[in-house]
């Protein structure tokens, strides 16, 4: 929905003292989290109450919180934040610095810590910041205790886009996919370009691409590192973990291969020690054993027992697993623990314990 349209919408003459009050309560150096407006005649009380969702007597004076009526507009038809309302009505944002951010959501711990990191980094008056912080709050599950140093963190990098870089040169593995950085970045890339929260790995790469940021900085599998080296030859699934190990100058031999083994990497691994991880879905099951077959190697932390350990570290760690919608085949312990969890667990989850055992390897 545009300005215009906002403006259209709830620039009705009954509704501008609604509109000034909020603006003033807003505005003012004082914390205010509320506000009373009048409501002396029919035609405002019906105007009133499409705004807060309820019916509203006349003649009466009305109560109005900020918290509550920011939610009313939110549920409306028009899905708009307060903030944005009146930024439509009256033609110029809301002036608003992170204290009165702060007495807007009542003090809530995460919404401070939210609106102080956004206006660390300048975006405390972006268009979308509002809307954010709401979503954030409801839908980021960031623990209080984490909440301060997440949000710093995600409203340093989405100030730093769009630029031309990658997940790991912003942030190391934070922002791979599922990991609660990375969740109020995409939500917030999201927001500021006007497009839907992903919530397929297909969306989130096309949102990161568009921002700029590619995926990891390496080629498409193949991908060979170190393969000339003797020793055991890991086999992975995904360019991440290959270029956490150069960043970390592991030089083990490591070759990340497709959803299955082309002539390339057949030649690479012919006559060589291999060990393979891939995803734990119905695909990576296959890959490995299809590696497994064609080498003779053996899997690499593909055992019930890593998969249940993956799972009891990664939820409490507040990170996204995606649903198993395809059961794999067979009948073995690990598809019986995939198959009652019902969780994919990819392998850019578990990077650093893979990158661990190519250091161990590499001593």
């Amino acid at each position: 929905m545009t300005r215009e349209e906002l403006r259209d919408a709830y620039g009705l003459t009954e509704l501008a003292e609604l509109w000034r009050l909020a603006r003033e309560t807003m505005e003012s150096p004082r914390p205010r989290s509320a506000f009373s407006v009048r409501v002396p005649d029919a035609a405002t009380a019906e105007a009133l109450g499409f705004v807060l969702r309820k019916e509203v007597g006349f003649p009466a004076r009305r109560q109005v919180s900020l918290v509550k009526l920011n939610e009313h507009l939110l549920a409306g038809p028009h899905g708009r934040p307060l903030v944005e309302v009146l930024h439509a009505v009256h033609g110029r944002p809301v002036e608003r610095g992170a204290e009165r951010a702060d007495a807007f959501v009542a003090r809530d711990p995460v919404e401070t810590s939210l609106w102080k990191a956004l206006d660390e980094h300048g975006l405390v008056r972006e268009p979308w910041a509002q809307r954010w912080v709401e979503e954030v709050r409801r839908y980021g599950r960031v623990p209080a205790a984490e909440a301060p140093a997440t949000a710093r963190r995600a409203a340093e990098v989405l100030a730093s886009l769009p630029r031309a870089t990658t997940r790991h040169a912003l942030a190391g593995t934070a922002l791979d996919r599922g990991r609660p950085l990375a969740r109020l970045v995409l939500r917030g890339l999201a927001l500021s370009l006007g497009v839907e929260v992903p919530v397929t790995a297909a969306q989130e790469r096309a949102l990161w691409e568009r921002a700029g940021v590619a995926a990891h900085g390496l080629g498409a599998p193949p991908i060979v590192h170190a393969a000339e080296a003797g020793g055991t030859v890991a086999v992975c699934r995904s360019p991440r973990l290959v270029e956490e190990a150069v960043a970390a100058g592991v030089a083990h031999p490591l070759v990340c291969v497709d959803d299955r083994l082309t002539d390339e990497a057949r030649e690479v691994l012919r006559g060589r020690d291999v060990v393979v991880h891939a995803d734990f879905d119905r695909a990576g099951l296959a890959l490995v054993d299809e590696v497994v077959a064609v080498t003779g190697g053996r899997p690499w932390r593909m055992g019930a027992a890593d998969y249940r350990a993956a799972v009891a570290e990664l939820i409490p760690a507040g990170v996204d697993l995606p649903t198993l919608t395809t059961a794999p085949s067979g009948d073995s312990e690990l598809v019986r623990a995939m198959t009652s969890a019902g969780l994919v667990v990819e392998e850019e989850h578990v990077l650093e314990t893979l990158l661990a055992d190519l250091t161990r390897w590499s001593a």
